[in-house]
């Protein structure tokens, strides 16, 4: 396999591009790849997106969403969607053209060969990158439109459409509302506006299907259990479309430096109309062979060991619902592993209804003259306990920086003189009228409440995180409460090695809530679901291994931003792995 004329476009382009300034280097570092020993024809060579990678700066491929698909999958998706003989295939996010490259080997073993390939790709310098790679190999270069999938206005069917969309957070696209309303009118439902660019071009997909046509798309899993994602599930089903959902396990981290989930939704325009809808759990890229023959073959999985298969109705696939934990038990996850909600209650943060009202500073404090058995220590927002424990220290910082970490908790009993005047300075600015404090008896009690040994955050944009409360304070909603049935300093710990260990923060997403911009929530009942070690039953050697592993993060968490990449992260895992 030759380059044939690849130099002279190599220049063509370098010359065009100012910026980045390491365009040209990149493109000459792939002009030297594709002439050597590797054999990027290999259905299992990433030469070309390991070497972008190390080429390109992070901070320009995330900007960008670029992140790659894995051979194995690329191999998998394209194998599905050439399967009835495709005449005609697309790649609407181009990037390096892992797609278009397997495609265009697979047709040429077939003998049958694609008539059209077009591939959408805006960034023209990886662009050049898949058109210097299918030139290697030999094949007539892709037909490479130079705008945005999304917004270009084409009227082609295609029978074969393969994608690994760019993976950006809706508060980083750049589309108008016009673009919204394009999409409102050719689905005839109303999108939400806070949809990721996945599913905008999930949605654009299936209108570019020609009548026989597949599609196989590579998105983040969390599209599955997202409220933006409700009306989008439910017209792939009532179109009849939605084939399939291969759902890789949360410790499988499908794109290599960027932590999500990932899941392949399979359409299909020819579908039959009682054929019910397959999910697929996949533990690891190893059994993808073995996948990928059961999809053609339109079988059950034979000998699914460690995986799991599931078949829906249409009807009983309802959109409301988490698919990604759809037909799943913790048994099935490990037996080792049990429902949070076995070993500890999970409630919501304190109420106030008023939090202007019964959240005072330091200074507060004396100024209205109240008294220290009307005030309980607190922690009111999630800022203010970033790390993985909280302790007096941390408090006595707050407290001297003037935030309100004073609630007033009154709980019956005689009202002193001091507390009078607040209640009627409350009285006066109308608290006693607000929602909750109108329906209590007085309107400035509060919610009783145990302080919470671990707190859980309720939202989140970098997922979940929990907080060893050495403190020993109160909380208001910006966490939930987790009380342990052990109270035991050491096994307390020991969950928190649990809860804030990769195996933990990613089965979490099986149950988290997704609103738009990415906007993580978890409830009580959610977290009480979550699937952790079995504390009461482990060995006293695992809960001193898993308590020394959290007490070392603990003082990383403090030092260093990237805690999570650390050896110590690392060990966890592995002992977490070695205990399932």
């Amino acid at each position: 396999m030759t380059l044939q004329g690849t130099q002279t476009h190599l220049d063509d382009i370098t010359s065009q591009v100012t910026t980045p300034e390491w365009a040209s280097h990149l493109l000459e570092k792939t002009r030297q790849l594709l002439q050597s020993d590797i054999n990027v024809a290999d259905p299992s060579c990433d030469a070309l997106e390991g070497l972008y990678a190390s080429e390109v700066p992070y901070d320009y491929r995330k900007a960008k969403g670029q992140f790659f698909t894995p051979p194995p999958v690329a191999e998998l998706m394209v194998n599905w969607v050439l399967d009835r003989g495709a005449q005609s295939l697309l790649d609407p996010s181009l990037g390096t053209g892992i797609f278009i490259r397997a495609a265009l080997i697979q047709t040429e073993q077939r003998g049958k060969g694609l008539a059209t390939v077009v591939g959408y790709e805006t960034d023209r310098v990886i662009a050049e990158v898949a058109r210097m790679s299918a030139k290697a190999l030999g094949f007539q270069p892709p037909v490479i439109r130079q705008v945005d999938f999304v917004t270009d206005q084409f009227e082609d069917k295609f029978d074969a459409i393969v994608a690994n969309p760019p993976y950006i957070r809706h508060h980083a696209m750049p589309y108008t509302d016009d673009v919204f309303a394009w999409f409102d009118r050719k689905c005839g439902f109303k999108l939400s506006r806070l949809t990721n660019i996945y599913g905008l071009f999930l949605l654009k997909i299936h209108l570019s299907l020609s009548a026989c046509g597949r599609a196989a798309v590579l998105i983040p899993s969390e599209f599955l259990n997202a409220d933006f994602g409700v009306p989008i599930k439910k017209f792939l089903l009532d179109t009849n479309y939605f084939d399939s959902v291969l759902i890789f396990d949360n410790n499988q981290l499908v794109f290599s430096d960027i932590l999500t989930t990932a899941c392949v939704v399979m359409l299909d325009a020819n579908r039959v109309k009682d054929k019910p809808v397959r999910i697929v759990h996949i533990p690891d890229l190893s059994v993808i062979g073995k996948l990928s023959n059961s999809l053609l073959l339109d079988t059950p999985i034979r000998e699914p060991q460690n995986w799991q298969e599931l078949f829906f109705s249409r009807e009983a696939l309802q959109p409301e619902l988490k698919w990604t934990s759809l037909g799943r038990s913790n048994s099935q996850r490990s037996p080792k592993l049990v429902p949070l909600g076995e070993i500890a209650d999970v409630m919501r943060g304190i109420a106030t209804g008023a939090n202007s009202f019964f959240t005072l500073n330091a200074e507060e404090v004396e100024q209205y003259g109240l008294e220290e058995i009307y005030l309980r220590q607190c922690i009111t927002k999630a800022s203010y306990a970033p790390h993985l424990d909280f302790n007096r220290n941390n408090f006595d910082e707050l407290s001297s920086s003037g935030k309100k970490v004073y609630l007033l908790y009154y709980k019956g009993g005689p009202i002193s003189s001091a507390l009078r005047s607040y209640i009627e300075l409350g009285e006066e600015h109308g608290f006693h009228e607000r929602y909750l404090t109108k329906h209590r008896e007085p309107w400035f009690s509060t919610e009783r409440r145990e302080v919470a040994p671990i707190w859980i955050t309720v939202f989140g944009r970098q997922g979940l995180r929990f907080v060893l409360n050495r403190a020993r304070i109160w909380n208001l909603t910006a966490f939930h409460c987790i009380y342990p049935k052990f109270r035991e300093e050491i096994r307390l710990r020991a969950l928190m090695a649990y809860l804030v260990s990769y195996e933990c923060i990613e089965r979490a997403k099986e149950e988290l809530r997704v609103y738009g911009d990415g906007l993580l929530k978890m409830e009580p009942r959610d977290v009480a679901r979550l699937p952790v070690l079995n504390i009461p039953e482990l060995p006293s050697d695992a809960i001193e291994q898993l308590t020394s592993l959290f007490d070392r993060l603990c003082l990383l968490h403090w030092s260093n931003p990237g805690w999570r990449e650390s050896p110590d992260m690392d060990m966890l895992s592995e002992t977490i792995r070695n205990f399932l």
